[in-house]
């Protein structure tokens, strides 16, 4: 299919929904890719920056939810690779806490299971968890 015909769906689609951070799909690749590295470096920041930071995924769903566009070929690469991100991460998270128990999505359900100082000391303040630190 033609890239220009998927940009321009998905700038057009972009405008129409709700989404806050208007990202080139290569953009929220590499937010996200910097986002999940961080962690599988050890992430060194709290829990409750964890929580903001983590927040981009949101926005990546709600573009992968966007059906004009999945007819794509540029689409189809760019779930792949945020799929493949997505696996790197999980495989660091932890869900064996009440973590945003409300929420569907797994990226807000999960601890990371070893982090840097910060993050580990504000998750045994807040949870009593202990976790390898990097």
């Amino acid at each position: 299919m033609d890239t220009d015909n998927f940009i321009d769906t998905y700038n057009n689609q972009l405008e129409s929904k709700n989404i806050s951070r208007k990202f080139s799909p290569s953009a929220y690749i590499d937010a996200w890719s910097a986002f999940v590295h961080l962690c599988i470096e050890g992430y060194d920041s709290s829990i409750y920056e964890f929580d903001y930071d983590v927040q981009i995924r949101d926005e990546i769903e709600k573009v992968l939810n966007i059906k004009d566009i999945q007819k794509y070929d540029e689409y189809k690469d760019f779930r792949e690779k945020i799929q493949n991100l997505d696996r790197k991460l999980k495989s660091i998270l932890v869900f064996d806490i009440q973590k945003n128990e409300s929420s569907e999505q797994w990226w807000k359900k999960g601890r990371l299971a070893y982090a840097g100082r910060e993050y580990a000391e504000t998750l045994e303040i807040e949870f009593g968890l202990k976790i390898k630190i990097v």
